[in-house]
């Protein structure tokens, strides 16, 4: 068997994650490949980038975190991947990815693509001359950046020289991600086993359907896997063939802490999971609902969108029977939730403050179940005393510059002031302490009404008077009949001071708050610099590129919030509109 695979094509596929979706497809194409191929999963951190250039086949599924960030596990890759040179590369193609494509729209993406794919259309050159390569983001077009890391990845391959196999996927998660990457995977196959002269292979299809792993959903049995109870507590074993094995996925647990604490029972199931509900269902009509929904296209998606929960699954399909040892194996995990540090450590050197806005709403557009937020009711929850699990996910560049002088404008309405609260603690603490001289730092908060949501008032108003800042602008979008919003006040009341202080001084840009506040800011800020500058639209969007590439423009981006579903519902018709184009096209291969 080991000479057997020995022989075969190897295939290294690699993933980066924050939330653990491409380690699972990653896993699944490495499913399908191991049928005519000798494939090998990797994350990226835990990958050499010095075999880079003697790989034969290189497989990349990798996500984007926050505003075009590679997940944390992939910043490394990054980093190397992109300083990696090419003997005929102008200098300007070495710079950072997110300089790169951050600030392209998807039509300027797909001309710096066609652009690349044009030099390489000759004889090709390069460290990679020898590597065939394919890509498969995932993303959100809720975000400014959709799948901007795989981009980066995918044409940095392309221009060290690399032969691009297959053409970049892009899965969006608010519509059809699962069915474009089984597309893209299957084509993938076909076209490696084309250029590697493999013939008679199993067909993919036939291979996920038939896998009995029990790490996959069609590998399930009551009689490989079992809760069995050790001396530390009960533990989910699994049957690898010849003795019972703990799962390491889970820490020896309850079935009731697991679900509580480990596992996430808010989210609608996968396909996969209802394929497997499917075959536990006794009533015909709901099995065959199960089936249908477990295809994962359409159906599924208009299903999802209502975000039903396992509990309400479990009440839509009552014929089913979960056995406990299912549920711990095939539940995803339960993901961290990222919030900005709003506190100082010179001021608070023993605390770590956070500031959270509390999530409940109706499911549905208003008619549903009620839902709460994860970790923000359990937040409101807890009492003094009580343990609370939490790491710092650093954010090196999300800083106040080291010179005091330098002038600073940060943007944050609601809860996006909650790392400016660490700035002006840190400022107001050199000022008391240290005898910094008063700081020229620009404040504009905005919330709903001054006199029921204007957090951290008192606060912000000693720290002006302090001379942390040399003015603090407000946008009370509920006060007045025409509402304002942070940006009608850079462009209104701040354009000149702005420009000053990006352009003449050189001065940092902070942004923080959700993700359609920012591209709201960015458009602004777009449109002073055209103005003030006279420079055109075009060219006031490079001098931003300009700006990040500096780190002078900083943003901190929040995802999806309530105030931002009716546009993330826009977006989705969209997505679903690229879905089907896709589908077609996919196809006609």
């Amino acid at each position: 068997m080991v000479q057997a695979l020995a022989r075969r094509v190897r295939v290294t596929i690699l993933y980066a994650t924050e939330t653990g979706r491409s380690q699972t497809l990653a896993q699944k194409l490495c499913n399908v490949f191991s049928t005519a191929f000798n494939p090998k999963v990797q994350r990226m951190d835990e990958y050499d980038i010095a075999n880079l250039e003697h790989e034969t086949l290189l497989l990349v599924v990798a996500s984007t975190f926050g505003n075009g960030d590679p997940p944390e596990n992939g910043e490394a890759f990054a980093e190397l991947l992109i300083a990696m040179t090419h003997p005929d590369s102008p200098t300007s193609q070495s710079r950072s990815y997110k300089a790169r494509f951050n600030s392209l729209s998807e039509d300027d993406f797909k001309a710096f693509q066609d652009s690349v794919s044009e030099g390489a259309g000759q004889l090709r050159t390069g460290p990679l001359a020898s590597v065939r390569f394919g890509v498969f983001g995932l993303g959100s077009r809720a975000y400014p950046h959709f799948c901007a890391f795989a981009r980066a990845v995918d044409t940095r391959l392309q221009e060290l020289g690399g032969e691009r196999l297959v053409a970049l996927g892009e899965g969006d998660e608010l519509c059809g991600q699962e069915d474009l990457f089984r597309d893209w995977a299957r084509i993938s196959f076909q076209a490696a086993c084309e250029s590697f002269c493999i013939e008679g292979a199993v067909d993919m299809a036939t291979r996920t359907d038939t896998d009995s792993s029990p790490d996959t959903p069609g590998g399930w049995s009551p009689d490989t896997c079992r809760i069995s109870v050790v001396a530390e507590g009960p533990e989910l074993a699994t049957d690898r063939g010849r003795s019972w094995v703990p799962d390491p996925r889970l820490p020896p647990c309850t079935v009731s802490q697991a679900l509580t604490h480990l596992l996430d029972i808010t989210s609608p199931p996968s396909p996969d999971l209802l394929q497997l509900l499917a075959t536990l269902n006794s009533d015909p009509q709901q099995q065959q609902r199960l089936i249908t929904l477990g295809q994962g296209v359409v159906e599924y998606e208009q299903w999802r969108w209502a975000g039903p929960s396992l509990a309400e699954v479990l009440e839509e399909f009552p014929a089913t029977r979960v056995p406990a040892a299912l549920l711990l194996l095939h539940l995803p995990l339960l993901q961290p939730r990222y919030y900005s540090v709003s506190s100082c450590p010179l001021t608070h050197p023993a605390e770590l403050h956070l500031t959270v806005a509390v999530v409940e709403y109706r499911a549905q557009g208003g008619s549903g179940p009620l839902r709460h937020g994860v970790c923000s009711s359990w937040l409101d929850r807890i009492s003094p005393g009580d343990l609370v699990c939490c790491y710092i996910r650093r954010a090196p560049l999300f800083r106040l510059p080291d010179d005091p002088r330098v002038p600073c404008v940060l943007v944050g309405p609601g809860t996006g002031v909650a790392p400016f609260r660490g700035f002006w603690q840190q400022r107001l603490f050199e000022i008391q302490h240290r005898g910094q001289a008063p700081c020229p730092m620009t404040l504009v908060f905005g919330c709903r009404r001054s006199d029921q949501d204007h957090i951290y008032r008192e606060e912000m108003l000693e720290a002006r008077d302090m001379g942390v800042f040399s003015e603090v602008c407000t946008a009370y979008s509920r006060d007045q009949n025409t509402k304002v919003y942070v940006q009608d006040v850079l462009r209104d009341r701040l354009a000149e001071h702005l420009y000053r202080s990006l352009h003449t001084l050189r001065g940092h840009l902070y942004v923080c708050g959700d993700v359609t506040m920012a591209q709201d800011v960015s458009r602004v800020v777009q449109e002073i610099l055209a103005a003030q500058g006279g420079l055109s639209l075009g060219q006031a969007a490079a001098y931003i590129t300009g700006l990040k590439e500096e780190n002078r423009y900083h943003e901190d981006i929040f995802g999806v919030t309530l105030r931002t579903r009716e546009v993330t519902t826009r977006v989705r018709s969209t997505s679903f509109t690229r879905w089907q184009e896709a589908k077609a096209g996919a196809g006609s291969v």
